[in-house]
């Protein structure tokens, strides 16, 4: 009976950091897309300053965030981000406009392939 207790225990534990941990990563993904949404009407408007000063921050804000996640993402999807964000940095120094659109879809893409993979719906589970 006790041995039934403490693994319940430790079931329920663990599925509330599972959620936690799984809603802010879900919280930071829609951020990192909302600032890339503002990014692209930068580049879009060719203000180049103000698109370098966001990227910048989209950078910084990042660096941060990945060293949390290097713990429970696939490394394969982190190194595809940290690679579409420097190409994105480097296009908007060089004005380059449709190499910067095309960076900008690329990292939508590549944070939203992370958040279908760390959703929680029954075809992930399985």
């Amino acid at each position: 009976m006790r041995l039934l207790l403490v693994s319940t225990v430790f079931i329920l534990v663990f599925l509330m950091i599972s959620i936690v941990v799984t809603h802010q990563t879900l919280e930071h993904i829609n951020q990192f897309r909302h600032q890339l949404a503002v990014l692209k009407d930068l580049v879009n408007s060719a203000r180049w300053p103000e698109a370098k000063e966001h990227a910048a921050r989209l950078q910084q804000e990042w660096n941060q965030v990945q060293d949390y996640w290097d713990l429970y993402i696939f490394h394969n999807d982190i190194e595809n981000i940290e690679i579409a964000l420097a190409r994105l940095v480097s296009f908007i120094d060089s004005r380059d406009m449709a190499s910067g659109l095309a960076e900008l879809a690329a990292l939508d893409m590549h944070f939203s392939h992370v958040y279908r993979t760390e959703m929680f719906n029954f075809q992930n589970v399985l």
